[in-house]
C-alpha cells in the first residue's frame, strides 16, 4: 500500500487558517481586487468561506480561502 503524503496547507488553504479580525488581501484574479477592493478584515469564518469586510467599499464579501492572497 502506498503511503499518503501530508496535506500542504500553503497550496490548499482552509477557512480555519484565518481568525476573526485578521487583515487580509484578496488575490489579484478576483473582480473585487480589480475594482480596487484589495484589503479587508475577516469578520466571520464559515465551513467553506471566509467573510471579509472590505476597506474601500464597506461591503462584506464571501470569499473562498484560495482567493485570499495572504494576511497583511
Amino acid at each position: 500500500r502506498a503511503s499518503v503524503a501530508p496535506i500542504d496547507r500553503t497550496d490548499n488553504p482552509v477557512p480555519g487558517d484565518y481568525q476573526r479580525d485578521d487583515r487580509v488581501e484578496l488575490h489579484p484574479a478576483t473582480d473585487a481586487w480589480m475594482f480596487g477592493d484589495r484589503y479587508g478584515a475577516v469578520v466571520l469564518i464559515g465551513r467553506k468561506y471566509v467573510h471579509v469586510l472590505m476597506d474601500r467599499s464597506g461591503r462584506t464579501l464571501k470569499v473562498q480561502p484560495r482567493n485570499i492572497l495572504g494576511k497583511v
